[in-house]
């Protein structure tokens, strides 16, 4: 049970010569003990306080022991009632923020597995294709007939890189990859072994395809060492 009327609930007899005085010391000090046991704050003591002097009348007088007063009329009881009602309160938004968290966490999840299987996919897509065209650019080098249209030149994909650099590539198997690009597109070279047996019409088409492709190698490998150069020296830095 709560203090009651600047006091608690009495279960002895008062002692006989005992003044009012007493009475509202004795009642003082169990009252703030009973707030220290029951770790009461300070802003809520003053409140008790406070709320008591003005139940009391004038200067906390008590002439004798009151009971307890119902649970409905009793401010710490109604104190009670508020701070429980805060505490399931504050208790379902807590739920509430976790069951949020972990809602956001498992979307995340799900679209970086989703993400992962779109770059596997990618990856496989573009392995794929990059093994169809070398087996083609082998068949194109094998074959012995004549006139040469634009269409029978294994030209790169569009969406692949022509040189066929990866992030994982290692230096050696980078200048190896630019190497094979760069030979195999060179106008000159391109021309020497395959300019007397183009096709006439589109001779003009194939060199202009070729020259295209030879600028594009270059620019491909500049760009690549510049972003090896800057992730080396950002490594450096770390």
């Amino acid at each position: 049970n709560g203090p009651t009327a600047m006091g608690v609930q009495r279960r002895h007899k008062v002692p006989a010569g005992t003044t009012s005085e007493d009475l509202e010391a004795e009642a003082k000090a169990q009252l703030e003990a009973w707030l220290r046991r029951n770790s009461v704050s300070e802003s809520e003591r003053v409140f008790w306080r406070q709320n008591e002097r003005s139940k009391s009348g004038s200067g906390c007088t008590i002439a004798k022991p009151r009971v307890a007063t119902s649970s409905t009329s009793d401010p710490f009881q109604q104190w009670c009632r508020a701070k429980k009602q805060h505490q399931r309160a504050e208790a379902k938004r807590c739920a509430e923020a976790s069951s949020r968290r972990a809602e956001e966490h498992r979307a995340l999840a799900a679209a970086n597995a989703e993400r992962a299987m779109q770059e596997a996919a990618l990856r496989q897509a573009e392995t794929a294709a990059r093994a169809m065209h070398e087996a083609e650019w082998v068949n194109f080098c094998e074959r012995t007939e004549d006139n040469i249209t634009v269409n029978d030149v294994p030209w790169p994909p569009a969406t692949l890189s022509v040189i066929g650099l990866k992030p994982q590539d290692t230096p050696g198997v980078r200048r190896n990859k630019f190497k094979v690009a760069a030979l195999r597109w060179h106008p000159d070279k391109f021309f020497s072994a395959y300019g007397g047996r183009l096709c006439p019409g589109d001779a003009v088409m194939i060199r202009e395809r070729v020259t295209q492709l030879a600028a594009a190698i270059t620019v491909e490998w500049q760009d690549s060492c510049k972003s090896q150069a800057f992730a080396m020296a950002a490594n450096y830095k770390l």
